[in-house]
């Protein structure tokens, strides 16, 4: 049973703004093919996948310093919603069944989330997204991540992640006895290899910030 985070700006198409900086916003729909297309031969091979994706190619809590923060973070929610149903229609159109789940209720849109409903899915192999970050302001997506992989998981043997710190201090604080390693420290044959082998045999959650260095 794997988790697959990832964050918004890795399904997001690139620009440059007015100032020249280099963003993402929006939908890449060639990225969101090549995710779908790993994640189906992952899905055939009998590994039953949690998905949750960042908001970060629409908004993040701290977008606006014009907007009180709880309706910020409140945004930053809304924008996960959006990424999970439009990855989750690509995902469906490739072969996999999906499903889509909140911490709060939004209509016919998604499902309210509940640890039994969660798990039935994964066992009936259907892609589980994890929508809605915690449902609360003040929480990132790596925070609903590393609290729905305490639910969902019967354990969580690796955490493989680029920046290991915030995940590791959320551990740490639940008590979670976990190893967490950074891909940093392997160059780029040994880290394909390293990713493959947990990818297909341990219990993990697989955190990606940066999609484009993963396809290269």
């Amino acid at each position: 049973r794997v988790f697959l985070k990832l964050s918004g700006e890795a399904i997001g198409c690139n620009y440059t703004d007015a100032e020249g900086k280099k963003k993402n916003f929006g939908f890449n729909e060639d990225t969101v093919r090549d995710v779908a297309r790993q994640v189906k031969d992952a899905v055939d091979s009998g590994v039953e996948i949690g998905v949750i994706i960042g908001g970060g190619n629409f908004w993040r809590g701290r977008t606006s310093d014009d907007i009180e923060r709880t309706h910020a973070d409140q945004i930053g929610m809304l924008a996960t919603v959006m990424n999970c149903v439009y990855v989750s229609d690509i995902f469906r159109r490739s072969g996999m069944d999906c499903e889509i789940m909140t911490p709060f209720v939004l209509g016919n849109v998604s499902k309210l989330f509940s640890k039994d409903d969660a798990i039935k899915a994964l066992e009936q192999k259907k892609i589980c997204f994890f929508a809605g970050g915690t449902g609360h302001p003040y929480f990132s997506t790596d925070t609903a991540t590393t609290l729905r992989a305490i639910e969902i998981l019967k354990f969580v043997d690796i955490i493989a992640c680029e920046d290991i710190r915030v995940t590791q201090k959320l551990l740490n604080h639940y008590e979670i006895k976990t190893k967490c390693v950074s891909y940093h420290k392997f160059n780029e044959k040994e880290r394909v290899n390293y990713f493959l082998e947990l990818f297909f045999y341990q219990e993990i959650y697989y955190e990606i910030h940066n999609m484009e260095q993963q396809q290269n």
